[in-house]
């Protein structure tokens, strides 16, 4: 059996942490869920994977979080339209296993993530937002294309390329 790099080991541990308190602290957790998300690619890289293995894992613990959100809406408002988005993105999920290929995402983005957000904030602080509304929807799904092409297409290698100039590799 080969041995589990400890990087990898406590940063999927820390992200199945988060996932978890999602059902206790929904909006911080999911917060919490984002930016380390986000920071999670640079240890990732330093471990030496490639960003094929990265987002092997990512996407994996990905699904974690998903389970737990679409838990905390099934007695809300938003239970049908976040099932919806979350049937799109899982679709991308397995275009992305089978193609192996990130960019797949770009045509299956993840407003399902962003929507419970922005559900999650306007009930926290009682915002005046219809969350169905056309521009909210538009809004959503401009900023998740952009996102998405962020992501998989352009900077992700970033980590990657600064980790592997610091240990000198090529």
């Amino acid at each position: 059996m080969k041995k589990v790099e400890p990087l990898i080991f406590a940063t999927v541990i820390v992200r199945v942490l988060i996932s978890i308190s999602i059902l206790f602290y929904p909006l911080e957790a999911v917060f919490l869920s984002i930016v380390f998300d986000l920071l999670t690619t640079w240890p990732l890289a330093w471990t030496g994977l490639d960003k094929k293995q990265y987002h092997q894992i990512d996407k994996s613990l990905d699904l974690i979080d998903y389970l737990f959100l679409i838990i905390v809406t099934v007695n809300t408002p938003i239970a049908i339209p976040a099932s919806i988005l979350l049937g799109i993105r899982l679709v991308g999920h397995i275009a992305f296993y089978i193609k192996e290929d990130s960019r797949v995402f770009i045509f299956f983005p993840n407003v399902f993530y962003f929507y419970v957000l922005l559900y999650l904030l306007i009930e926290r602080f009682a915002w005046d937002i219809d969350i169905n509304a056309w521009y909210v929807w538009i809004g959503l799904i401009l900023f998740k294309l952009v996102h998405e092409a962020y992501i998989h297409i352009f900077p992700l290698d970033i980590p990657f390329k600064v980790v592997r100039k610091i240990k000198n590799e090529k």
